[in-house]
């Protein structure tokens, strides 16, 4: 009987054992439980993060495509007041302008100098009125 005793009383302790061991692992089970859900609440956040930055790289490349075509806009825009500004000039230059002289006048005008006059009254006028168009 005796002999019994010992071995119930080593299957007691060895189930002691097993207890503690089983609560060690139970205790590392649920330690490891909580650190994943930490971990999950954190790749939850990244994947949050990242869709994010996702929406704003989409955002942003879709001003930089809007700046790229109004930048394209004004380079036309500037290249055809670049064009007006060259009329303007051509136009300017057939205007010729006399030296300014100063005397009293003694005789009239000759047909010549009149029909000069209209021609340059006429270029002013033109060149005026393609720079009223070019402005508006």
């Amino acid at each position: 009987m005796s002999l019994l005793q010992a071995y119930i009383s080593r299957l007691n302790t060895d189930a002691e054992q097993l207890d503690k061991k089983i609560g060690l692992v139970n205790t590392e089970v649920t330690d490891a439980k909580e650190e994943l859900q930490a971990l999950t609440i954190g790749l939850q956040t990244v994947q949050s993060g990242l869709t994010s930055a996702q929406g704003l790289s989409t955002n942003l490349q879709t001003q930089l495509s809007d700046a790229q075509q109004q930048i394209d806009a004004i380079a036309e825009g500037s290249s055809t007041a670049q064009q007006d500004i060259n009329q303007l000039k051509t136009q300017v230059s057939a205007v010729s302008t006399p030296t300014p002289s100063q005397a009293d006048v003694t005789a009239p005008p000759t047909a010549a100098d009149f029909n000069q006059a209209m021609t340059d009254m006429r270029a002013i006028a033109s060149a005026l009125t393609a720079l009223k168009s070019a402005i508006s």
